[in-house]
């Protein structure tokens, strides 16, 4: 497996780690770790799978929970992780995601994710 690395603003670190924060509390403790790691909010048993690791990437891009990642979504999510500009176009956001949207519909499916990160990405 091929490391990847890429630059992360503080406040991009901050929107992610909110995600494993159950409680909202500020801090993940152990428990909503293991619950992390799990994928499906119970506690894990060992290491996670590389589906739940990639539904937990997709999560962080759907901030809505429908299951699909919106070209807002995409573009803020970029943004905070200093990925893109905040300033970028939405069009040049749409186009990133029609190299991917294998249905149309202008949104990234769960399944067009995962083919996207097999594919190396945007």
């Amino acid at each position: 497996m091929e490391r990847v690395v890429f630059p992360i603003t503080k406040k991009g670190m901050r929107s992610i780690l909110q995600g494993f924060d159950r409680d909202h509390d500020g801090r993940v403790d152990y428990e909503e770790f293991l619950r992390s790691e799990s994928g499906d909010g119970s506690p894990a048993d060992g290491c996670a799978s590389e589906d739940s690791v990639l539904r937990d990437a997709f999560c962080v891009f759907d901030k809505d929970g429908d299951g699909f990642i919106s070209p807002e979504e995409l573009k803020t999510t970029l943004a905070q992780l200093g990925l893109m500009s905040p300033c970028s176009s939405l069009s040049s956001v749409r186009s990133m995601i029609r190299r991917f949207d294998m249905d149309g519909d202008g949104h990234v499916s769960f399944a067009e994710f995962q083919a996207m990160i097999a594919s190396g990405g945007f």
